[in-house]
């Protein structure tokens, strides 16, 4: 059996730098090698091309950690705001999203690194405008007809709050009979962020 790393690795470009958060040698892998050194943050390709001198005698398939690639703007939640072909579209009648409102606002409380705000396209459920969507590590918890320009105050305070406490707290009570799932299976939303009685004040 080839070491899913060992190959990975011997698919690697002359040049390439790869992150050492990328590559996991499993320990009986005989491509490990003392000499890597781990200091600089990246591994150099001639280094590579040294671990690949002898055969992986590992039977170990895993060589990554759960999720391959990392980023630097790590958050404690995402809200998507949708004003598409039906959120916000006032000219068909549809109620307004206060786009910008909300980015002056978001940016003014220094938000953005914490809970990071998207205005998007069509989020999906069209027949409930305007749709709100929230995701942190456990999922997304979806809202619509979010249409008063006091909820989207309440969910900038809410916002807010989160943000002070770094955690994202539930969700004010009053967006509890505006929770939707758009998904058939309607088992599949366990674990999303929770309402709450009290409602969250800046």
């Amino acid at each position: 059996m080839i070491c899913s790393i060992c190959e990975e690795v011997s698919q690697v470009p002359t040049g390439t730098r790869i992150p050492i958060a990328f590559i996991r040698l499993p320990p009986d892998c005989s491509r490990r090698s003392p000499r890597i050194n781990l200091y600089a943050g990246f591994f150099r390709n001639h280094l590579l091309q040294r671990m690949m001198r002898k055969p992986c005698r590992s039977g170990e398939l895993r060589y990554m950690d759960k999720f391959p690639l990392t980023t630097k703007r790590l958050v404690l939640g995402h809200v998507a705001v949708c004003q598409a072909c039906c959120c916000g579209n006032t000219a068909n009648g549809r109620p307004a999203v206060p786009v910008e409102w909300l980015k002056k606002e978001w940016r003014a409380r220094g938000l953005l690194k914490r809970i990071q705000l998207s205005i998007s396209g069509c989020l999906g459920p069209c027949d409930v405008p305007n749709v709100v969507a929230i995701s942190n590590q456990n999922g997304t918890r979806w809202l619509g007809q979010i249409t008063e320009l006091n909820q989207f105050r309440t969910l900038l305070e809410w916002a807010i709050a989160s943000k002070d406490a770094g955690e994202l707290l539930p969700l004010p009570d009053e967006f509890r009979e505006h929770a939707l799932h758009p998904f058939r299976n309607p088992d599949s939303g366990v674990n999303l962020l929770p309402f709450c009685t009290d409602r969250v004040i800046s």
